[in-house]
């Protein structure tokens, strides 16, 4: 069992890990969230983390269509066209 703390921002609400997570190590985390106000009144919620494995992911465009139109009697896009590919596991984005 992998035990990863987090922290919210008590302003923002916005979830941060306090360390980096190995797919191999956990794929989920489970946690339960509480807010209370200044009148003693709390509500919780359930914050469900799920651990993406990088290893596991191929090639992804950034966009799943793209469109342009040909005006007859030329070969120009309009608009032009720039297609983007990302590699997770390589940290890398090709640009066509």
């Amino acid at each position: 069992m992998c035990v990863v703390s987090i922290r919210i921002e008590p302003r923002t609400g916005t979830v941060r890990l306090n360390s980096q997570l190995k797919y191999a190590d956990v794929q989920r985390l489970d946690y339960v969230v509480q807010a209370t106000d200044g009148n003693n009144a709390s509500t919780t919620a359930t914050l469900t983390i799920n651990v993406i494995d990088r290893d596991a992911q191929g090639p992804r465009f950034s966009a799943d269509q793209y469109t342009a139109f040909v005006p007859e009697l030329t070969t120009n896009l309009v608009p032009s066209i720039t297609v983007y590919v990302s590699r997770p596991t390589l940290n890398s984005t090709q640009v066509y």
